[in-house]
């Protein structure tokens, strides 16, 4: 039968999810399996995204006899679990809350020696920081009906129009009330604002703003009126159980994910799903600014990892 490596992603948001498919389709790599990608929550991936050079959504029947371990944990330490693994399994799914495994790949040389050979990666460049932009898009792209909505927003940034965003999580709040606390972010949404109005006035602009809050919503259509760009759908937070929407709040999601990539100037929160969505952009760090207890300039990942999540 032929060896399986399946991603099954069911937790998490958007940008912690994408940052484990890219981890997972190294292990694949580097073990000569098959990669598939299996999630299902809120709603069959196979719906909003398609596999691009990388074929990751194939069909594969599997006989009733096959061997199978579910990998929650893998650490750079468990080169010799990841070998009797490979060995004894012919389906490895991979559900780890970390992608530690990096360095694993990078210390055992035979590894290593695939990614080598298939994409001529040096030892410096197996990061996620300076992966994932390939990887990402070597992999995914949104189905076609689902591009054209984001081709219909791009057609509305007119040449030397700049775009101007803000990714503003700000937490729990009446329209996600099961969300985690950010005592530190309650007066990103005016600080955001203010800052993205003074970079209006310099030059000709259109502004994006994807956030976690209803209000924040409303307060950009009230600031920017015209001039911003907007993702129709219902706010959610895609890991969280009391999301009944399904696809369409997924949709959203995946949608505004793809838009940060166009950005030319981009506030971001301290969360996975601002970072690696700008990260996919041609020069990531030109014009990026943090949110954290005030706005703080991004040049390089030294920058972003310097603050720390639980403080921002």
């Amino acid at each position: 039968m032929q060896e399986l490596a399946h991603f099954v992603g069911h937790d998490h948001g958007w940008g912690d999810r994408t940052r484990k498919i890219v981890g997972s389709f190294l292990l694949s790599v580097v073990l000569n399996r098959t990669f598939i990608i299996d999630m299902t929550w809120p709603c069959s991936i196979t719906h909003i995204l398609t596999s691009n050079f990388i074929q990751w959504n194939n069909r594969i029947l599997l006989n009733k006899n096959y061997s199978s371990i579910n990998i929650t944990t893998l650490t750079s330490q468990d080169y010799d679990k990841l070998m009797a693994y490979d060995k004894l399994y012919d389906v490895l799914y991979i559900q780890t809350s970390n992608i530690a495994y990096f360095n694993l790949i990078i210390q055992q040389s035979h590894l290593y020696s695939s990614l080598k050979t298939r994409f001529n990666l040096k030892h410096k460049h197996i990061h996620i920081q300076t992966l994932y932009q390939l990887l990402y898009d070597l992999l995914i792209q949104l189905k076609p009906n689902i591009k054209i909505k984001l081709n219909q927003l791009l057609k509305q940034i007119k040449p030397n129009t700049t775009l101007l965003c803000g990714q503003l999580r700000i937490g729990r709040n009446p329209t996600n009330p099961k969300d985690v606390v950010f005592p530190k972010r309650e007066k990103m949404n005016v600080t955001v604002m203010d800052f993205l109005v003074k970079q209006s006035k310099i030059t000709q602009s259109k502004v994006f703003i994807t956030t976690d809050s209803n209000d924040v919503q409303y307060l950009a259509r009230q600031t920017f009126k015209r001039s911003l760009l907007e993702i129709n759908g219902t706010i959610a937070h895609i890991d969280r159980d009391w999301n009944y929407l399904g696809c369409a709040s997924l949709e959203k999601t995946i949608v505004e994910f793809h838009m940060l990539s166009y950005c030319h100037t981009a506030v971001i929160s301290k969360s996975s799903f601002g970072y690696l969505a700008v990260m996919r952009r041609s020069q990531p760090y030109k014009q990026l600014y943090l949110y954290c207890d005030g706005i703080k300039k991004i040049n390089n990942a030294t920058d972003y990892d310097k603050f720390v999540y639980s403080t921002c």
